[in-house]
């Protein structure tokens, strides 16, 4: 739709004169039924097969696992559905993970439960219904794992 494209325009494509993202951080949101998981399971498959990251670690996360597996298993259809995806993926529907043999990343569904959750080298973070969580303890996690390299237009 217009507005998706907007959207995607205007978070991955206003990039700064040093060739950088101007954007690493968006919060969008979006009423019921317009597509959402649709929208985010599509950022998570282009943070992990296009943009240029190597090893790219990109998580999904939600308030419990179910949530977070919503976007994840779009995210698995959509590779099902694309032949030039899925020749290089490997699709783990029991641990939740997609992984990408082309740049050696994966898409890895976490949830709420933050005591096991340090020491990861986040690439790309997809928060679904960030509104449910009850602290910021999930979120904190997640963005201060962030890689602090450059994002450079790919």
């Amino acid at each position: 739709m217009p507005w998706q494209e907007q959207l995607i325009r205007d978070i991955f494509g206003i990039v700064k004169a040093d060739g950088c993202r101007q954007f690493r951080t968006a919060f969008v949101e979006i009423c019921k039924k317009v597509g959402k998981s649709e929208l985010a399971a599509a950022v998570a498959l282009y943070l992990l097969y296009a943009d240029n990251e190597p090893s790219a670690e990109v998580y999904g996360a939600a308030a419990d696992r179910q949530q977070a597996s919503i976007v994840f298993d779009v995210a698995r259809q959509m590779v099902e559905m694309s032949p030039a995806l899925l020749k290089r993926s490997k699709l783990m529907a029991a641990t939740k993970r997609i992984v990408n043999y082309g740049n050696a990343g994966f898409y890895q569904v976490l949830s709420a439960e933050v005591g096991n959750k340090h020491g990861f080298s986040v690439s790309g973070l997809v928060f679904d219904e960030i509104h449910t969580q009850p602290n910021r303890q999930l979120y904190g996690f997640r963005t201060s794992g962030f890689r602090r390299k450059p994002y450079r237009r790919g």
